[in-house]
């Protein structure tokens, strides 16, 4: 009985008993270990406070010197009152504490601790809080090591919580060698700054409540499994160079405030708001990339509606977005803003969207307006586009545009190259370049040297690529006017010089071998069958060839066999020809001049199609045309026609300019079966040669619906639709064996209402989910929105799957493209270094994926920092100039 009284009244005894509290006495320089430096005598030991009060005392260099404990296995709470300095540097044993508390108006404290000499934060072998009170307006400062005391094996987690108004500084790594986890609470409105350049091992969350949490290293907090910022917190992480990585496995959650760029990393996770049903915004100030997942809430009956990520100066879709629905079931017309920036790019890999009720559907407006939109589907009229990519017709050789008569010298003297040949722009294919070879008049001075420079830069960028070469006119004195201007060739003898004339192609060919600048094919003459009457414009020349040779007009039919023959007699026998190169192909222009021609005289037909009206009422021309020279057997060039001439525009009243365009390049794909498809005028009609930015929405957009996606080799395929409204394109690019075809759709809605097809798209998706994209671009006016060869939606991976649906604006250019078409393995790059230049190549088969530098020393290793290099998914080559200052650089391909 005695017994058991006594060991509860041990317990009480216990429970209520006051720690220890022990007074610095000691002098200058002197050693917490020794207990005569402590009134009453005796180091503070478990649960002790070790109180600093003396501000008579210098205790700006005291020292722990013995191979022992301050604190004792449990730790001390240290108080700070005096005014004076409190600088203790710790060369031996470790410093266990408790606990801190510095008092309103106290010196700074500061543990100058070496990296083998431990603050360890204790409490024992049990979960616990340890209270760091900072009120002064000076820091308390840690050295190298602080760290949890080590748990025994045990996973106890030590939770620091920073109140008052101080601040508080941590130079050296948080964590160590222990099997105790640290967490981090902030509550105070002073600053924690976590400065240390060394990686941190401590894996607790972190959250931050009031005040500021500062990273000024990018190592400082990489393996904390959440950091918390609430709506009275600041993470800022603004002084990390190179901006600051959420890594895999972390999440960065809140609705506080993040201050400096940030990145989340693939396998991070950034989640907006407080959980739950909340809907706080998160707030940046800077830059924002992401690359992992992004998870927002929704709740209709909120305001705000949904969690916002807002304040970013530039944000970079990526990655997957997720997006959880915390209120009631939604209805048409809920519309939740997700995102606020000053600019946007890229695009989300994976769009997840709470599911909804019978007769509604997503509408994602991210790349619009950064909203999504419910809408309803039961009153929509019901469209199917059936795609059958199995049924194929015509391979496509390229698409683009002509730089003829002087603007292949406009093209090179103000390097538009990238604008126009390169994936970051309309990504042309099929180039037409004129010659002005030996003619004397200077107005046609310079095209050949022009042609050169132009070639070698469209092959550096389009490898696959096509080139065409023809003439206005050949030289003066081969011309019956003796000008570039009007007649036909010359007589000599009374016969047409013919022989002549081929012995000019044949220099001119020459001419272009020796410069390595050989086009694909070439074109005799550029609209034989016209000659303007003006002499006042370069593109005004001309030569006329007829049909057949008359005693005025020389003959097509003699003047290509002369040429083909020298050409034959001068090693140029691999050269292509098309032709006739006619103004259009009306009133049988193309067999006038076929059927006079040996067979096998041309590769392919050429032609143009002035006055043929392929938009409206030309189509049958078109479809005879195919008829008459099958696509199997007759590859069929469209070298020119210019979108300006307004004989054709009446139709397009009250459209918008783009639409003539469109419409023209469908009609000659679907009924002629053309080829290939170039535009007149890309110089001044297409882009603006001063800056490179579009020339007005007539040329540039309705023409990179195609360009820009379709390329060589691809073939295309059989569509129909059951809104007679729609005219679809459907092209097929077949990729090597492991690689899932893709199919670009090109869509044009020529009503003036809203279209609502489904896309037979459930039996195209790659087997492999690393090869499935989905990608939509729009060219419409959509009530307020304007689209402009708009990213409208972006998503990869094993989601895609399904028929799919879109929303055709009137009057709108909507191109789809299904699967990414490159590989889903890794490939090896290759190298040469060359004068300081580093030249980069790798399979085309990985083109679309993302070419990644980072520049951490080899001791670093390569686990972090890489950066993507802008525009390098668009490549399979890159020339890169060494920095000498940079004495490891490091490159890798990454899958988007």
């Amino acid at each position: 009985m005695n017994l058991r009284v006594s060991v509860i009244l041990f317990v009480l005894l216990g429970a209520t008993m006051a720690p220890a509290a022990s007074t610095w006495n000691g002098p200058a320089g002197g050693d917490l270990d020794v207990a005569a430096n402590w009134s009453p005598s005796g180091v503070p030991g478990d649960n002790a406070t070790a109180n600093f009060s003396n501000n008579a005392l210098d205790t700006s260099a005291l020292t722990m010197t013995a191979i022992g404990n301050l604190g004792g296995g449990v730790g001390c709470t240290f108080n700070v009152t005096q005014t004076n300095a409190l600088t203790i540097a710790v060369n031996g044993g470790s410093c266990r504490l408790a606990g801190i508390t510095v008092a309103a108006g106290a010196g700074a404290l500061t543990f100058a601790n070496g990296a083998g000499n431990a603050i360890v934060l204790s409490g024992g072998n049990a979960n616990v809080t340890l209270p760091f009170v900072n009120n002064s307006t000076n820091a308390v400062t840690f050295g190298s090591n602080v760290r949890p005391v080590p748990g025994g094996g045990s996973t106890y987690t030590k939770t620091i919580v920073f109140s008052g108004s101080g601040d508080w500084v941590f130079n050296g790594p948080l964590g160590g060698a222990t099997s105790a986890h640290l967490a981090m609470t902030k509550t105070g409105l002073g600053t924690v700054t976590l400065a240390g350049v060394a990686s941190n091992s401590f894996d607790g969350p972190i959250v931050i409540s009031n005040g500021t949490l500062r990273i000024t290293s990018p190592y400082a907090a990489t393996n904390n499994s959440i950091i918390r910022v609430l709506s009275g917190g600041t993470l800022d992480v603004a002084s990390v160079a190179g901006g600051w990585r959420l890594v895999s496995g972390q999440t960065l959650a809140g609705s506080g405030t993040n201050q400096g760029a940030v990145t989340i990393d693939a396998g991070a996770t950034l989640q907006a708001g407080l959980g739950g049903a909340d809907t706080s915004p998160m707030n940046f100030n800077s830059a924002l990339t992401l690359n992992g997942t992004t998870l927002l809430t929704i709740n209709r009956t909120n305001a705000p509606n949904a969690t916002r990520i807002a304040g970013v100066t530039t944000l970079t879709y990526g990655g997957t977005l997720k997006v959880l629905n915390a209120g009631p079931d939604l209805q048409a017309g809920d519309s939740f803003a997700l995102f606020s920036a000053s600019a946007y790019s890229g695009g989300f890999s994976k769009l997840l969207l709470p599911a909804l009720n019978y007769g509604l559907m997503w509408s994602n407006r991210i790349a619009i307006d950064r909203t999504i939109l419910v809408v309803a589907t039961t009153n929509f009229p019901q469209t199917t586009i059936t795609l059958t990519p199995a049924t194929t017709f015509q391979t496509i050789y390229g698409i683009g545009g002509n730089f003829c008569q002087g603007d292949q010298k406009l093209l090179d003297a103000y390097q538009r190259y990238d604008e126009l040949f390169s994936p970051t722009g309309l990504n042309f294919s099929f180039i037409r370049l004129s010659t002005s070879f030996e003619l004397t008049n200077s107005r046609f001075a310079g095209y050949d040297d022009a042609n050169v420079a132009v070639t070698r830069a469209f092959r550096a960028r389009q490898p696959s690529g096509r080139i065409t070469l023809t003439a206005w006119s050949p030289p003066e004195d081969l011309k019956s006017t003796g000008s570039a201007y009007g007649g036909t060739l010359a007589k000599v003898g009374g016969q047409y010089a013919y022989a002549n004339y081929a012995g000019w192609w044949t220099r001119t060919m020459q001419f272009y071998q020796t410069n390595g600048a050989l086009p694909d094919y070439l074109s005799l003459q550029n609209e034989c069958d016209f000659t303007p009457s003006g002499t006042n414009f370069a593109y005004e020349a001309g030569c006329y060839l007829n049909p057949t040779e008359t005693a005025t007009k020389a003959g097509y039919p003699q003047a290509l066999a002369a040429v083909k023959g020298a050409f034959q007699s001068n090693g140029l026998g691999a050269v292509k020809f098309i032709g006739p190169d006619t103004t259009a192909i009306a009133g049988g222009k193309i067999p006038n001049y076929v059927t006079n021609l040996p067979a096998g005289s041309l590769f392919g037909l050429a032609h143009h199609l002035y006055h043929d009206s392929p938009a409206t009422t030309g189509t049958a021309a078109l479809t005879a045309l195919d008829t008459q020279y099958p696509f199997a057997t007759w590859p069929k060039f469209m070298t020119e026609l210019n979108p300006f001439d307004t004989y054709e525009s009446a139709a397009f009243t009250n459209q918008p300019d783009w639409m003539q365009l469109a419409v023209t390049m469908h009609n000659t794909f679907v009924h002629e079966r053309v080829n290939a498809y170039l535009v007149w005028n890309v110089m001044y009609g297409t882009i603006n040669f001063a800056n490179g930015r579009p020339a007005g929405t007539e040329t540039y957009h309705p023409l990179g619906h195609f360009s820009k996606f379709v390329r060589p080799g691809a073939v295309r395929a059989l569509t129909s639709t059951t809104d007679a409204n729609l005219k679809v394109t459907l092209f097929r690019h077949t990729n090597s064996p492991g690689i899932a075809d893709r199919c670009v759709v090109v869509l044009i809605n020529t009503g003036a209402s809203h279209s609502y097809p489904t896309l037979t798209t459930s039996n195209l998706w790659a087997a492999n989910p690393l090869q499935r994209s989905w990608k939509v671009f729009k060219t419409a006016d959509d009530g307020s929105t304007s689209f402009r060869l708009t990213l409208a939606e972006a998503e990869s991976g094993a989601g895609l799957g399904g028929n799919r649906s879109l929303v055709l604006p009137p009057y709108s250019i909507t191109t789809a493209i299904i699967n990414n078409g490159f590989a889903s393995s890794p490939t090896n790059l290759a190298f040469t270094v060359t004068n300081g230049v580093l030249n980069l190549s790798w399979p085309a088969t990985h083109l679309g994926w993302i070419l990644q530098t980072q520049t951490n020393p080899p001791a670093t290793g390569l686990a972090t920092n890489w950066s993507d290099i802008a525009g390098g998914e668009n490549w399979t080559q890159a020339t890169i100039p060494l920095n000498p200052a940079n004495r490891a650089v490091f490159y890798r391909l990454r899958h988007p």
